[in-house]
């Protein structure tokens, strides 16, 4: 009897004051909706960059030459390194245990052209295992091999973005375009894989082999860049324990600084993951407000 007495007296008190009841409602139904769409507008975010992240590689490290600082959201190197050489990825590749692949890697922002087109470029010089763990695939021609890789041949993979930007969106396969001064030709146009996690082009780029680039286009012995993959995601951090503890060995580093930076991509997971949490957290908050208005507002009127 007091259950169905309270619900006909507060039907009464709304109904006498229905313009605030109306209001007040509004304001829970907005509020709750609010908060609903910002969690999963930040869930879906978090998502997209981890996708992103994975995109870049299968249980993925890499290893830069000298020391690396994030500036405006983008890793840039303090200073130029020339210790890190093709034999330290062979070497990692063979003697840690957690390890399954390594390839060593060089880029260098080059112009290219193709008749009266130029653009600069990102120009990566890879071994073939390189694809593989980059998750790097083909929309249509081949990747080169180690044969070609072994005879410095010049022969180039380019992303989307330049084959719009040389070409139009046309087909390249077996054109020629020049790398600096030096002819290649294009055997193969990658799958596009859209912006990373920092919101760099992954598709703006070419790849060339590691041999050819280091010969023809920059001229140097050394390399930037060691790209390995752990044996499973569960070894990342011990894969990069053995990793830095080889290098410093091999460089004989002892009590000096590492004259190398390691990323971990499970350490770059975890920390994307923590900043869309956070973000999610405070917007979702400031959206929670119009709940407590709308809460008040029913309360004064009951």
């Amino acid at each position: 009897m007091k259950l169905s007495r309270n619900l006909a007296l507060s039907y009464e008190i709304l109904a006498a004051h229905t313009l605030r009841t109306v209001l007040s409602v509004t304001g829970i139904v907005v509020g709750v909706g609010t908060v609903v769409l910002i969690v999963s507008a930040g869930r879906g975010a978090e998502e997209k960059i981890l996708d992103r992240i994975r995109d870049m590689g299968t249980n993925l490290i890499v290893v830069n030459a000298g020391q690396t600082r994030i500036v405006a959201g983008r890793q840039r190197q303090i200073a130029t390194v020339t210790t890190l050489e093709i034999d330290d990825a062979e070497a990692v590749a063979e003697q840690c245990p957690s390890v399954a692949l390594a390839a060593p890697a060089l880029s260098k922002k080059l112009a290219t052209r193709y008749e009266s087109e130029n653009a600069n470029t990102n120009v990566i010089g890879m071994t073939p295992g390189g694809f593989r763990i980059r998750n790097l695939a083909v929309a249509s021609g081949r990747f080169f091999d180690p044969e070609e890789d072994r005879a410095r041949r010049r022969v180039a993979i380019l992303g989307p973005t330049v084959v719009e930007n040389l070409f139009g969106g046309a087909d390249p396969i077996g054109l020629r375009i020049r790398i600096g001064r030096v002819p290649f030709e294009v055997v193969g146009v990658m799958a596009p894989k859209g912006m990373d996690a920092n919101g760099v082009d992954q598709d703006d780029l070419i790849i060339v082999p590691l041999a050819t680039a280091m010969r023809r286009l920059a001229n140097v012995t050394h390399i930037e860049t060691i790209y390995v993959q752990a044996e499973s995601a569960a070894l990342l951090n011990r894969a990069e324990e053995e990793i830095r503890e080889l290098l410093r060995q091999r460089h004989r580093l002892r009590d000096k600084p590492d004259d190398f930076t390691i990323q971990n991509q499970a350490t770059l997971v975890d920390t994307q993951r923590e900043t869309t949490r956070s973000m999610t957290l405070l917007i979702g908050s400031v959206a929670g407000i119009s709940l407590v208005v709308g809460g008040v507002g029913i309360l004064a009127v009951m």
